[in-house]
């Protein structure tokens, strides 16, 4: 199956939580975003827990990173196999 970006709402931490529990992910898969929307996450994460956003971070054992050279659309998610 060919991996392409996706539409999943408003990009926040809970959407991707919500998106990786309702598609089984694991740590077998990552989520490629925007830098924009990786962004976003950042300062959502330092709203929300007052401290800084781990590095690498993952949301259920599944790696949610930034997208090298523009590969994903802003405002759409990229699950790629590890």
């Amino acid at each position: 199956m060919k991996e392409e970006p996706k539409y999943i709402g408003t990009i926040s931490n809970k959407t991707l939580r919500d998106y990786v529990l309702d598609n089984n992910l694991s740590n077998e898969h990552k989520i490629l975003l925007h830098p924009n929307n990786f962004d976003d996450i950042v300062l959502e994460y330092r709203d929300l827990y007052k401290k800084s956003i781990p590095d690498p971070y993952y949301i259920f054992e599944t790696l949610i990173d930034e997208s090298p050279n523009g590969l994903v659309p802003a405002d759409k998610i990229l699950v790629k196999k590890v």
